[in-house]
This record gives structure tokens, C-alpha cells and sequence, in this order.
């Protein structure tokens, strides 16, 4: 029993308190972090949730023309969906537009909306995360392209 507690307080508790502080260290680089702050998520995950939702609709509406005429799903549209979309977005060579477009949308439909209707008991764990993804679909946006007239 001696041994196991030894190798726990001595190796296990500093290596995952060692992980949080770089997860967070990670998190606190982020444009994101100065929108959504640390204590926020602690305090008020759903609040954290959806000031990293308003922060994803801003950046598209300020990628798009026209973009404070859009909102929620109708947004993401204009964006991504479809052969018209004004902004189209490639992996390797690739066109991933209506991939980007499904994933923006699903991960709308599946976290912002309930949360914008209703009170979701988050923990600050589960926050933490889904702050952090939100984060990458802006990079996603910012790396993605206007569509040109002749596509």
C-alpha cells in the first residue's frame, strides 16, 4: 500500500498537474482566451460556451459580404454550403468545404443551440474543451479562401 501511494504522490499527482498546467498555458495563447477567460469557464460554463459561439458567428460574419444581414445555421450556410458558398476551404490540395461546413453546423446544432435555450449544467472540464475545438473551427475559418467567381 506504502509503495502505491509512493508512486502516486511521486510520479502520477506532478505528471497530471504538470498536463493541466500546459493545457492551460496552451489555452491562455489563444485569441480565443481574451474573449473566453479562465475564470469564466470555471464560474459560468455555459456563458464561456456561448461567448466562444458569438466569437465563431463574428469571425464568419466579418469574413462574408453582407455578413451582418446572416445568423446561426443561416451564416454558416452562406459561408460554406453549396457550390455558391463565399468561402471555400482546402486540406492538402483538397477542397473540404461542405466537410467544414457540416462540422461547423453539426457542432452548432449539437452545443450552441440547446445552451442558447435552455440552462445546460456544464462542468468547467467539459467547457475547457469545447472552448478549445471552437477555437480551432475560427482557425478553420481564417484559413479558408474566398471563392473565387469562375468555381
Amino acid at each position: 500500500m506504502g509503495i502505491l501511494l509512493f508512486v502516486y504522490l511521486a510520479f502520477l499527482l506532478p505528471a497530471a498537474l504538470i498536463s493541466l498546467l500546459k493545457d492551460d498555458r496552451r489555452f491562455e495563447k489563444t485569441e480565443l482566451a481574451k474573449i473566453v477567460p479562465r475564470n469564466l469557464l470555471a464560474q459560468n460554463p455555459q456563458a464561456a460556451i456561448e461567448f466562444a459561439f458569438t466569437a465563431l458567428e463574428d469571425r464568419l460574419r466579418n469574413r462574408i459580404p453582407d455578413g451582418e444581414k446572416y445568423y446561426s445555421n443561416g451564416l454558416i450556410g452562406k459561408a460554406f454550403e453549396g457550390k455558391k458558398s463565399e468561402l471555400v476551404y482546402f486540406v492538402d490540395g483538397r477542397e473540404k468545404t461542405e466537410a467544414l461546413f457540416r462540422l461547423i453546423s453539426g457542432t452548432y446544432s449539437l452545443f450552441r443551440n440547446p445552451r442558447h435555450h435552455k440552462i445546460v449544467e456544464d462542468d468547467a472540464y467539459f467547457a475547457h474543451n469545447l472552448v478549445s475545438f471552437i477555437g480551432a473551427l475560427i482557425t478553420f475559418i481564417d484559413e479558408s479562401e474566398e471563392r473565387k467567381e469562375a468555381e
